[in-house]
């Protein structure tokens, strides 16, 4: 399995492991886009935002 598809598979099943099932699915059908090529593959560079996305928020409550 290619790195940006074993990203795009671990953002899903932390999503769906945390009740967010909304950006499960929808990390699912991006990935899912990907395999057909419909999509540029960026699971890789979304995996790697995550943790800035969590500190930004930590930071505003």
């Amino acid at each position: 399995m290619c790195t940006d598809c074993e990203a795009r598979r671990k953002l899903a099943r932390d999503a769906w492991v945390k009740g967010k099932i909304g950006e499960a699915a929808g990390h699912v059908t991006k990935g899912a886009a990907e395999m057909v090529g419909l999509k540029p593959k960026t699971g890789g560079q979304e995996l790697a935002r995550k943790p800035e996305r969590a500190k930004a928020t930590a930071n505003k409550e």
